[in-house]
């Protein structure tokens, strides 16, 4: 078999390119003996995920009362502030629906317009086109009848 020397020298240099990049990499991800530590944790401080790692199913605290109750308080914490966010989120709203609202308290004999509810299409009424009146008022529940 003959080779050509370009075509051995290209074929050489991939070769120990490959071979120096798995080097290195295991130089990197290996624990080293004096600190035990490999020297891409000391980089990034985290142990590498190689392409074959895989999650763990389970956790163990070494502490696991310490950390369970930090966890335990400070979830409190967060669904108190949550909390409180919700409120003050929910009366600017009812503060802003309300500035421009009328106090709409019907009176008996008032007639007013019911919903159609079921309608099939986005055409068909919203509303019913007759008239009802207000038999009984318990704001903001009305019972209405027909004006016959």
């Amino acid at each position: 078999m003959y080779f050509n020397t370009t075509s051995y020298n290209k074929f050489y240099c991939k070769l120990i390119h490959f071979n120096a990049s798995q080097s290195l990499f295991t130089y990197n991800t290996g624990v080293q003996k004096s600190t035990k530590f490999s020297p891409y944790e000391f980089l990034y401080d985290r142990a590498a995920r190689l392409p074959i790692y895989t999650q763990p199913t389970q956790f163990t605290f070494n502490k696991p009362i310490d950390y369970f109750e930090q966890l335990k308080k400070t979830l409190r914490i967060f669904h108190q502030a949550s909390r409180d966010n919700i409120l003050l989120q929910q009366q600017a709203t009812n503060i802003y629906y309300n500035r421009h609202r009328l106090n709409s308290q019907l009176k008996l004999g008032d007639k007013v317009l019911t919903r159609v509810y079921g309608s099939k299409g986005k055409l068909d009424p919203k509303f019913s086109s007759i008239p009802k009146i207000i038999v009984e008022g318990y704001h903001p529940i009305y019972v209405v009848e027909d004006e016959c």
